[in-house]
């Protein structure tokens, strides 16, 4: 079986996200990917929508949603999976 990818860009990098999600939360769904030029470094892809974002942050949600980047931001341990850097794109970051 073929796993369907897509590709998502900034103005620094580019990435193959393979459409099916490895799990969801109560911001974001999380899914297995790769940088394009380097297939051979496997990362694991949170995506938070904007909607999502912009209706946590008018509820008391929103202090909890940014709690969870800072603390993703911060941790560096081999057992917890480490926060690399944030990317937004025309609907999602």
């Amino acid at each position: 079986m073929v796993t369907q990818k897509k590709r998502v860009k900034d103005e620094k990098r580019s990435f193959l996200i393979e459409t099916e999600s490895l799990g969801k939360g109560q911001f974001g769904e999380v899914f297995k990917g790769c940088d394009e030029h380097n297939r051979e470094k496997i990362y694991a892809f949170k995506v938070i929508s904007k909607e999502i974002f912009k209706k946590a942050q008018m509820s008391d949600k929103g202090k909890t949603l940014e709690r969870e980047l800072e603390i993703m931001k911060e941790i560096d341990h081999p057992n917890i999976v480490k926060h690399h850097e944030t990317m937004e794109t025309g609907s999602n970051y």
